[in-house]
């Protein structure tokens, strides 16, 4: 449990913690600072190693407060202007091919903030995130049989379960809710032609994940989706040098079937 020490700054409250002799402020007092609404959306730019959860005592019971490192405290990656900023730098890297007009490529910093779509760029965003998701899968506790992350900011949060891996009550409901919610959004934007419910505003269609995440039922995802399950079959039969043959071979049966 950590003291949460304020001062005044602009006429507002900040609570500060120190944590390895070094301070962090709580990050919903940073954003009223800010004029930032969404606390818990600003905090999601930072870094793991930016951003964290302390525990504070309140009459009642203990809370998690989110905290954020010093070096981010006047909100650079957090405020408005960062992020129209980084909307403008996405649209210029559409408009020239989905290929970021910057010289470095291959780093995950190029992929986020510029949505670089070039293989270098992708595979460092995945590696990124395979090692992130590698570390808050470790910093799960089981508890009662659930998977729960302690060190998440919040919980009952669709965002807690997907990028915390949190499997707790409240977090798996959320996900659940938001998967029914965009279920429902995707269904209502359909249109019925010529008696089939086809996904109009999908990307691409005669694929699977056009059948199944956008509820298409035309007859291209339609043909994919049975091509994909006879393909299983198929991976799922042995070979035909596999199977079973009889012990006596062929000769044996013609012997057999030519009497003596």
């Amino acid at each position: 449990m950590s003291d949460l020490v304020p001062f005044a700054y602009e006429g507002h409250q900040v609570r500060t913690v120190t944590v390895d002799g070094q301070p962090w402020f709580v990050a919903r007092d940073v954003c009223a600072v800010l004029e930032i609404g969404n606390s818990r959306q600003a905090v999601s730019y930072l870094d793991d190693d930016e951003r964290g959860v302390t525990t504070n005592d309140t009459p009642g019971g203990d809370q998690q407060v989110s905290i954020i490192f010093r070096t981010r405290w006047r909100g650079e990656a957090m405020s408005a202007e960062s992020v129209a900023g980084r909307r403008e730098r996405w649209r210029r890297t559409e408009e020239n091919g989905g290929i970021a007009p910057v010289t470095e490529h291959g780093t995950a910093s190029t992929s986020t903030n510029w949505g670089c779509q070039c293989r270098p760029c992708m595979d460092a965003e995945r590696a990124r995130e395979s090692k992130r998701r590698s570390k808050r899968r470790a910093q799960r506790k089981m508890i009662d049989g659930v998977w729960v992350a302690v060190e998440a900011p919040e919980h009952g949060e669709d965002d807690t379960y997907n990028h915390w891996l949190c499997r707790c009550q409240p977090c798996t409901a959320a996900h659940a809710k938001r998967k029914r919610d965009d279920a429902s959004k995707l269904r209502t934007r359909r249109k019925l032609i010529d008696g089939v419910w086809v996904a109009v505003e999908a990307p691409e269609h005669g694929k699977t994940t056009t059948y199944k995440h956008w509820y298409c039922r035309c007859q291209p995802c339609k043909d994919a989706v049975n091509r994909a399950q006879q393909l299983k079959r198929r991976a799922t039969q042995p070979e035909v040098s596999d199977r079973p043959r009889n012990e006596d071979g062929p000769t044996r049966r013609m012997e057999r079937r030519a009497g003596p």
